[in-house]
């Protein structure tokens, strides 16, 4: 999948293929790295809140929702209906296209928390950029939901691996007697769910995000003020699309001065906090499909283990057996407050094929732990996740290049050769397929890079080091002994 941003940010145009397991923004500060990551996330987040709208759209692309709903229609005499999964999901791409084209800075705004005139010429779409990739992820999807409607009458939705068809049953006929109009009426709805469904394949509905922002302020300037935000929320909701066409100049300036004045946060760095917030309800759930991430990360990186109270407060255990003592996370390292929501998230809610964002991973870690966490990272990248990380770490960048050097050799050997083994025998499996990395230099334009079976170079880093080595050779030269 690949989106396609314009005059978004300092970003002037981009196109980013996001179909990889692991995707790696780099390049110079200020450059849009940030805006990018940002605007995947947004999209995911909030997207799905206007189907509605989506569905109205009506015709695109030789297909119209009435022709969808017309077919939904059959169940009430056949029972069932299948749809190709891979039509409808092309189907709502394009509805979605089109909603955009015409909702770019009104969303674009809604992330970053700002005025639609931030964004008055900015555009998003998203595209299918590889189609024989696009075939396999059909393929691979699976699932079932159900759906309620009026009068009682219940509906399932199932897509099994490899099938090429998603199938719309009856569980439980309405109650024809209690509902006036006949609930057969409603069932134009169940298009909903299924434009959900088409839309996830290009858009997680419940990504995670880690914001370089939260890991030393959190506690404090943001966390303070988002009850803040939380109450005039419901007032701000009067600036949305529909509102603002009827309102006058002067009501719309008011209402963005109140939006400006009332929440500074974009939507990324409101779910960050707000996870990190609802720890306690966040420790009920054990649905996490990948928990030995949880302790990777704590072995590795924390040398101890975080551990969420019974009232929802986090605390630091050491693992060092000469120290019993637990600290609160307040009185821990800013390297443990920057991995805390990701060690939770872990533990309790991950699910394979989920999308996650960091932003700058390095931020607060010594050389040997940015090392550490390249590795995990391209373990999660490994387990089945969407990895996006921006990053200016020349350690991290030479240690994914590390783990695509070693995925070569072990393709071009039957057995690893000893020397390997000894020096690798801890990463093998985080060893990358370079097919399955895509990096993007951001700077005066965003390009993506060559990659090749020795990994990459990013530009902008390289002419950096060389500087440095070159003036420190300069100043040595006249150092005597």
């Amino acid at each position: 999948m690949k989106l396609l941003l314009t005059n978004v940010g300092l970003i002037k145009k981009a196109e980013i293929d996001y179909s990889s397991n692991l995707i790696i923004l780099t390049g110079p500060n200020n450059t849009g790295k940030t805006y990018a990551a940002y605007v995947l996330y947004g999209l995911s987040r909030i997207i799905y809140d206007n189907l509605f709208e989506i569905k109205s759209l009506g015709s695109v692309g030789g297909n119209s929702s009435d022709d969808y709903v017309k077919k939904i229609k059959e169940i009430e005499n056949k029972g069932s209906v299948s749809f190709n999964f891979e039509e409808l999901s092309k189907f709502a791409l394009n509805l979605l296209n089109l909603y955009l084209k015409d909702n770019s800075s009104f969303l674009l705004a809604k992330i970053f928390n700002t005025t639609d005139s931030d964004f008055s010429n900015s555009e998003i779409e998203i595209q299918v950029s590889n189609l024989k990739n696009f075939h396999k992820q059909i393929l691979l999807r699976e699932f079932e939901t159900r759906v309620a409607l009026p009068a009682n009458a219940k509906f399932k939705i199932t897509k099994k691996k490899k099938d090429k068809d998603l199938n719309i049953s009856l569980e439980e006929p309405p109650d024809l007697s209690s509902s006036k109009p006949s609930p057969w009426s409603y069932i134009d709805v169940l298009l909903l769910p299924l434009l959900d469904l088409g839309l996830s394949t290009f858009l997680d509905k419940d990504p995670f995000i880690a914001t370089a922002d939260c890991g030393a302020i959190y506690f404090f300037v943001i966390v303070a003020s988002l009850t803040r935000n939380d109450r005039v929320d419901s007032l701000l909701s009067l600036s949305d699309k529909d509102s603002r066409k009827k309102q006058d100049n002067q009501q719309r300036i008011l209402f963005d001065h109140f939006r400006a004045q009332s929440s500074r946060y974009s939507i990324p760095i409101r779910d960050n906090v707000r996870f990190t917030e609802d720890l306690f309800e966040t420790k009920k759930s054990q649905q996490s499909t990948h928990p030995q991430v949880a302790e990777l990360i704590e072995k590795k990186l924390l040398n101890g283990s975080i551990i969420v109270s019974e009232e929802g407060s986090v605390i630091y255990q050491p693992s060092r057996k000469k120290i019993s003592q637990q600290y609160g996370i307040h009185l821990t390292s800013s390297a443990i407050k920057s991995l805390v929501s990701l060690v939770i998230y872990f533990r309790h809610k991950a699910k394979t094929g989920s999308w996650i964002i960091i932003d700058e991973p390095e931020l607060n870690l010594h050389p040997d732990n940015q090392r550490l966490i390249a590795k995990i990272l391209a373990f999660i990248a490994n387990s089945g996740f969407k990895v996006i990380i921006s990053t200016q770490s020349e350690f991290i960048i030479r240690e994914i290049n590390n783990m695509i050097r070693l995925k070569t050799i072990e393709n071009a050997f039957k057995e690893l050769p000893e020397e390997i083994k000894a020096a690798f025998k801890m990463d093998l499996d985080s060893a990358l397929d370079y097919a399955n990395v895509c990096v993007y230099l951001f700077d005066k334009k965003v390009e993506k890079l060559d990659i090749n079976k020795i990994g990459f170079s990013v530009r902008t880093i390289d002419e950096a080091i060389n500087k440095l080595n070159e003036q420190t050779d300069l100043l040595d030269s006249y150092i005597s002994d």
